[in-house]
């Protein structure tokens, strides 16, 4: 429940009170670049409250309407999340490798390979994952997951799926950075600046 104050009790409460703004400004405005902004952060929404489902119709929505501008292709990106979540590592793979060949410059190709290797990992495709691991870390040396692919693709099969193992992964998440929103690294979601077309 709400406090008096109107301030929200839980993470929760509060994405779940802005689904119909959202939705509204989605629908008011479908076409425009508000409206297409406002499905994909709806979708988002959708993701971070377990309506996965949803969420994929919101981004599916947002590719159609967005098509090949940075929030179509933001929205192929969660889209894949919600797919490798639901264990569809084929459809997901195949949009992360996608999206990390398009090198445009908006989305963070070491980032997207990342999760394009953790899915790898989940379909239980070792030789791919291993590749994938060592491509980061000889063509993104100095990415923040160059650490990281070093440590998984020596042992693929026993990556860590789940972060946030004890006091270490609170340091990579701060906060308020919106990677609990997806499980995303954080540049995935600060990083894109949309450009509005006049």
């Amino acid at each position: 429940a709400m406090s008096g104050t109107g301030n929200y009790t839980t993470e929760a409460e509060k994405l779940t009170a802005a689904v119909p703004k959202l939705k509204a400004a989605a629908d008011a405005y479908p076409d425009t670049v508000a409206g297409i902004t406002a499905r994909y952060h709806l979708a988002g929404t959708l993701a971070a409250l377990g309506k996965h489902q949803e969420a994929v119709q919101a981004y599916d929505d947002v590719i159609a309407r967005g098509g090949g501008d940075l929030y179509g292709r933001m929205a192929r990106l969660g889209k894949a999340e919600e797919q490798a979540r639901a264990g569809q590592h084929d459809a997901a793979i195949a949009a992360y490798k996608e999206l990390a060949d398009l090198k445009d410059g908006d989305l963070p190709t070491d980032a997207i390979l990342m999760q394009l290797g953790r899915a790898y990992v989940a379909a239980g495709k070792k030789d791919e994952a291993q590749k994938t691991f060592t491509k980061i870390v000889d063509e993104h040396p100095e990415s923040p997951y160059a650490a990281e692919a070093r440590q998984d693709r020596g042992h693929p099969g026993g990556l860590r799926l789940v972060r946030g193992r004890g006091g270490g992964g609170g340091a990579r998440h701060p906060p308020g950075t919106g990677a609990g929103r997806h499980d995303l690294p954080d540049d995935l979601h600060l990083r894109p600046r949309p450009r509005c077309r006049g």
